[in-house]
């Protein structure tokens, strides 16, 4: 029994370990007086560029600044009028909002039960639903954004090949773009070997410090193949206010988006270390595993032998397992000291922002065993999922804790009977005949 607090994330062994490294670069940067740009960021391009395979990096100020800039690229410079995004119902709020901020209509994709991350045969039913809504007008171009999530990796080169497959056989093969939502997905590794960030034609990274690779503050960076290279220079005037190479007149509207010298140096710190981070991050998520596998809960993150066909990342930045009732484990989580989260847990297409935005409806192929009542994988996925405390550094005896009151949690759910009870249905986890469908929304 430990009488300390377990927070969801906690920074401070990582501060302790690399305080001295990180003041003496630190102070290298002072003496220099160059805040902006400067050695910390041409060497973290470089080794983010080594890392994922890219061949172009534009450090940016944030995630969500990576996937507007670098969507808002794609559409100035195919020159777009009713482009379109294809994102999964189950994300963060920032993908949707980069999408419409950028311009673009959502299509909405949903999940698959094993992993939470979008399927090549989501995305072409999806983009399928969209091209017979006629009424709504014919897109002039497409960006599919795949969500790296939990520890899981896309099947970026599925997802390319099947929906270019779709769209051939309506003259729309060249207006396909892939852009990976990687912001939990660096250090990842498809299972052909190609690391996440150079799957897609685009690729953004938040650096936020919830993340195994992330700074002191914010951060984000944009990644393109050759491909894109035109969209990848719009997207460098974009974040420069949109001023021309030579800074002496805007070509067009932009914003102020950078990475400062000081989070460079954060996150180039974690970068150089990438080996031990995700191998701390392993070790970390095998001895959660081995214990929550005796307690029969399910972790989120896919584990390489589970499906050989499936993908991996070794360096997940949550850990999220499935519960019956996250709301009163979480309760019970909280009385022993331990933090939780639950991070998505309302899926986009029944989020009022959105929907006004969306450009069909929102269908999915999965049938509930039980009721036969079409019911998507993603609100599933949101009453289901529970997020542990998961960091770098956080020792045994803070997992034994978790994994304790965990058991402590199941046990009472089990003596009072609300085991089977969970968000948005009735007892016994069954859809009441009397609740709204959620099949279309």
């Amino acid at each position: 029994m430990i009488d300390e607090e377990i927070p969801l994330f906690d920074l401070r062994p990582w501060v302790k370990l690399s305080e001295v490294q990180f003041m003496e670069d630190l102070r290298q940067i002072m003496a220099a007086g160059q805040f902006i740009g400067g050695a910390p960021l041409v060497e973290l391009q470089d080794a983010i560029r080594k890392l994922t395979g890219a061949t172009t990096t534009l450090p940016l100020a944030s995630g969500t600044d990576a996937l507007t800039i670098g969507l808002k690229a794609l559409r100035e410079a195919n020159h777009w009028a009713r482009p379109v995004a294809v994102i999964p119902d189950f994300t963060f709020q920032a993908t949707a909002n980069a999408a419409l901020m950028a311009g673009y209509e959502l299509v909405l994709t949903d999940i698959q039960p094993y992993d939470y991350c979008m399927g090549w045969q989501d995305a072409v039913f999806a983009i399928a639903c969209r091209l017979r809504e006629v009424g709504r007008g014919s897109p002039d171009g497409f960006v599919v954004v795949p969500v790296h999530l939990y520890g899981n990796v896309c099947d970026v080169p599925q997802i390319y090949s099947k929906v270019s497959e779709l769209l051939r056989g309506h003259g729309l093969e060249d207006k396909l773009y892939v852009m990976e939502d990687a912001a939990q997905g660096l250090g990842g590794v498809h299972y052909s070997g190609a690391p996440v960030g150079s799957m897609g034609d685009l690729a953004a990274l938040s650096f936020f410090p919830t993340k195994p690779f992330g700074g002191y503050g914010d951060g984000g960076m944009l990644l393109a193949t050759p491909r894109v290279g035109p969209a990848m220079d719009i997207a460098i005037t974009i974040s420069r206010q949109g001023l021309n190479f030579t800074k002496s007149f805007a070509t067009m509207a932009g914003t102020n988006s950078r990475l400062d010298a000081i989070q460079a140096l954060a996150v180039l710190q974690k970068v150089r270390q990438a080996r031990e981070i995700i191998l701390d991050r392993t070790n970390l998520l095998s001895y959660y595993r081995k214990h929550l596998h005796q307690l029969e809960i399910k972790v989120i993150t896919q584990e390489v032998s589970e499906n050989k066909y499936r993908l991996h990342s070794s360096c997940p930045s949550v850990l999220t397992v499935e519960q019956l009732n996250p709301e009163f484990t979480a309760e019970c989580l909280m009385v022993a000291g331990i933090k939780t989260g639950c991070y998505y847990s309302r899926p986009l297409h029944l989020q009022p922002a959105y929907r006004d935005f969306i450009a069909c409806k929102f269908y999915t192929t999965h049938i509930d065993p039980i009721t036969y009542v079409p019911t998507p994988i993603s609100k599933w996925a949101a009453d289901h999922c529970l997020s542990l405390p998961f960091f770098w550094g956080m020792r045994t005896e803070q997992v034994d804790h978790v994994i304790r009151a965990l058991s402590e949690a199941m046990e009472a759910m089990e003596k009072h009977g609300t085991i089977r009870t969970d968000r948005g249905r009735g007892e016994n986890g069954i859809r009441n005949p009397d609740d709204p469908p959620t099949g279309p929304a």
